[in-house]
Parts: structure tokens; sequence; C-alpha cells
């Protein structure tokens, strides 16, 4: 039996845009950002799993299904 690839890993599969992760570890979904040192689309969450961006500057933010958030 294969083991499928966990979300942080080459290969995994966003169950939304059917985009596959690359060697370069960037979100399918998101790509590259300038001024983004990691983010993650959410769509791999079970149920209001949230998806967040981390800006260079340290500001974060965070989305769920009905609900965004900045933190600084």
């Amino acid at each position: 039996m294969t083991e499928l690839p966990h979300q942080w890993q080459p290969g995994w599969v966003c169950p939304e845009c059917k985009m596959a992760r690359g060697e370069d570890g960037h979100d399918p979904c998101l790509g590259q950002l300038p001024g983004v040192m990691f983010a993650c689309c959410g769509h791999g969450g079970k149920g209001g799993c949230l998806g967040y961006i981390c800006f260079e500057n340290g500001t974060v933010l965070r989305w769920g299904r009905k609900k965004i958030t900045v933190e600084k």
C-alpha cells in the first residue's frame, strides 16, 4: 500500500483546485507570493480549518469559511 504525501510534502494534491505541491514547497493554490514568508490555502483542512499568510513584516492573516483575522 502506497502512503499518500502529507500536506507539507511535494506531491500533495489540493482537494479544492486539484493542483499538486511542487518540489519548491509552495502551496499549490497560492504559489510564490511576494513579501510572504509562508502561506497555506486552508483547503486541506477539515471543517473550518484556517488558511493563513505570514508576511515578512510579521503580520499574519488567517481565514476560515466565515471569518478573517489579522494579527500583528
